[in-house]
């Protein structure tokens, strides 16, 4: 499972960031949460997994990250946290 959500999440980021640099917050999380449920990720957990991304989005932006990088500093945090 590990190896197919790893596959599956870097084809989303490449996704949401390879042609624009400006992704919708909505469209980040909609296509996280389809990646984890694709991935058989239990609902329970995925739902736990996106309200964590959506708090830490919420809150903003902090320091000198580009939006790409900190999108994925915060789904780095939340990974190792679960």
């Amino acid at each position: 499972m590990i190896g197919i959500l790893t596959e599956k999440l870097t084809g989303t980021l490449s996704r949401l960031f390879g042609k624009n640099s400006k992704t919708d917050r909505v469209q980040i999380i909609s296509e996280l949460t389809n990646t984890l449920l694709d991935s058989d990720v239990p609902r329970a957990v995925a739902e736990q997994f996106i309200a964590e991304i959506e708090k830490e989005l919420a809150a903003g932006k902090k320091g000198s990250l580009s939006e790409q990088e900190w999108v994925i500093s915060t789904l780095y945090k939340q990974l190792v946290h679960f």
